[in-house]
């Protein structure tokens, strides 16, 4: 009877407590750094979508620090592309110019009238290396060294080719998912990975890692260039190879795990290096290595692959 009488409603919405909110990220490709630095707001309802009014906090002090030099960021207004749900363009701050160097750690410091400090640090990601190509009848492997500072890495590869006075570069997919000719197929292309330590070298902070490609997307995709361009004239591989600290990697793939129309559940989990706050501080590098084009049987036949 005592539980017949009880009338506790569901609550599907917790107890609100507002937060700092910071996003940066750091890379050696740009010569800036944006920050964005925003406040977690209390919907009406149990929909968070449903609010319509961007909450950055204005007036703030943003450091980048390393070792003894600090770098202090300043106001800045981006243009906002999409306005279906904000209205107004992105309040924002820019550190420019700025350099990042590879190997350094950095902390990020966030001093508000609304918040407590907060602060977060991270390491770069030190230069990685191309070692080499290896091959076999069915795949294509780049070997290459990647930062004990990096937790996961991506390596694209481009074919680097002349036709009609012009360079150009196409990137060569990892697999073939479907093929009807050269000019209509579809590609899976490489995406960040777990650095995955298959040769440890302590001393030298790197560990080794191989990029495996198809041989039959390499060969679909010169195909493709040679019915696309005329007399095209190949020159090279060109690898692109991006390392990513731990912090964002986490923050990538906890925002991305369930992104799978055949998952069932619905809650999306979250990840944050920001002390009593929510966002990530974060960084990646990119190299680009030239290499030979990888020496391999033509399945289409042609004497001048």
């Amino acid at each position: 009877m005592f539980f017949v009488g009880c009338d506790t409603g569901f609550q599907p919405k917790g107890a609100y407590e507002e937060k700092v909110v910071g996003y940066c990220i750091l890379s050696n490709k740009w010569d800036f750094t944006i920050a964005r630095v925003y406040s977690t707001y209390n919907s009406t309802g149990i929909d968070p979508l449903e609010n319509t009014t961007d909450v950055p906090v204005l007036g703030a002090s943003v450091t980048v620090s390393s070792g003894d030099s600090v770098f202090t960021f300043r106001d800045t207004t981006i243009v906002r592309k999409d306005k279906s749900r904000y209205t107004t363009d992105i309040e924002a701050y820019v550190l420019k110019p700025f350099a990042v160097d590879v190997g350094q750690t950095y902390t990020m410091r966030i001093i508000s009238q609304r918040f407590d400090v907060a602060t977060a640090g991270i390491s770069v990601p030190d230069s990685g290396d191309y070692i080499g190509t290896v091959t076999s009848n069915d795949l294509i492997g780049f070997v290459f060294h990647v930062s004990l500072q990096a937790k996961g890495y991506r390596l694209k590869f481009f074919i680097e080719f002349e036709s009609a006075g012009q360079t150009f570069r196409k990137e060569v997919p990892q697999h073939i998912t479907y093929y009807v000719d050269e000019t209509t197929f579809g590609g899976v292309y490489p995406r960040i990975e777990r650095r995955s330590n298959t040769v440890f070298r302590p001393l030298a902070r790197v560990a080794t890692d191989t990029a495996y490609f198809d041989v039959f997307a390499y060969s679909t995709m010169r195909a493709n260039i040679f019915s696309s361009y005329s007399n095209p004239s190949f020159r090279q591989s060109v690898l692109v190879i991006t390392q990513v600290e731990d912090n964002l990697y986490n923050y990538y793939n906890v925002a991305n795990a369930f992104q799978d129309e055949y998952v069932i559940r619905l809650d999306e989990p979250d990840f944050t290096n920001i002390p009593r706050g929510h966002g990530v501080f974060g960084a990646f590098t990119e190299q680009t290595f030239n290499a030979p084009l990888p020496e391999t049987n033509d399945p289409f036949g042609r004497s001048n692959f």
